[in-house]
């Protein structure tokens, strides 16, 4: 699964597109990581997406984004679904295979269901 970010998943905000790409490149790194690496490539990911998190927030705030409270919902029930990886540990080649999957479904389907209603609201 490669991680290829086009138009189609730009809100045309400078500063979420940008961090979205940097996810997308992030995506890219995990997709080629093996066992060993996969705990301190999880953290690094848990912790990029924590302050994107913030700063997604942050700016629907900002602009009175009428649906902020169920994209938080969305984004606290990554956090747990995290949470639970980061607990259960990845100890095999099939857990994180199955990682993997999660993350590359969970970010464009995020991207697209979720936060394209952001660009919407503000067109």
């Amino acid at each position: 699964m490669k991680f290829k970010w086009s138009d189609k998943f730009s809100l045309w905000i400078s500063k979420i597109d940008e961090q979205h790409q940097y996810l997308f490149s992030l995506g890219n790194e995990i997709e080629h990581i093996s066992l060993a690496e996969s705990k301190q490539s999880v953290m690094k990911l848990f912790n990029y997406i924590n302050n994107h998190f913030k700063d997604e927030e942050e700016y629907q705030k900002e602009i009175g984004f009428p649906l902020f409270k169920s994209h938080r919902d969305a984004h606290n029930n990554l956090i747990t679904k995290f949470n639970s990886i980061i607990e259960k540990k990845i100890e095999t080649e099939e857990d994180l295979e199955e990682f993997k999957l999660f993350l590359y479904r969970w970010l464009v389907d995020h991207i697209v269901h979720e936060d394209m209603k952001i660009r919407n609201f503000i067109k």
